[in-house]
């Protein structure tokens, strides 16, 4: 499950934010931005966050026409098979209603385009790993399985 997510421009402006509790403890974005974004790793999509008991992990996005970073934090423990499609999605959607050139520092209205597609993304992960159902043999094929 998903715990927090941040879309900001490069200089640090927040453009949106979600988050399914609390913010996260120790200020992983925070220290996603000291450790890898300012430093520019290249290639890298993926940070650990350790604060105290809690550990998280964060995967970003960046769109470098905009200027903007997308940033997804869960606990390290689970596996989120989704966040990647997540991230994409998010990123494409939000570059479509962003307009650098207004003076408009939030928006909110995303908040039903990103509730909407991270239902979507985990509706489809669950589709993924539920079990497939087989249908029962026929009674033939269960005679001959018998002998």
């Amino acid at each position: 499950m998903l715990d927090s997510f941040q879309i900001f421009t490069k200089g640090g402006l927040i453009l949106f934010q979600w988050s399914l509790m609390d913010v996260p403890k120790g200020s992983p974005v925070d220290e996603l931005v000291k450790q890898c974004l300012l430093e520019e790793r290249a290639g890298e999509t993926e940070f650990t966050h350790v604060a105290g008991s809690s550990a998280y992990t964060l995967r970003w996005r960046t769109h470098n026409a905009l200027g903007l970073v997308f940033v997804a934090v869960y606990q390290k423990i689970l596996r989120l098979d989704y966040v990647d499609d997540l991230l994409d999605r998010c990123r494409d959607a939000f570059a479509e209603a962003y307009d650098p050139s207004s003076a408009k520092l939030a928006y909110p209205e995303f908040t039903e385009t990103f509730t909407a597609t991270l239902r979507a993304e985990e509706a489809r992960a669950n589709a993924r790993r539920a079990p497939k159902e087989r249908a029962p043999r026929a009674f033939d094929a269960a005679k001959r399985a018998a002998k």
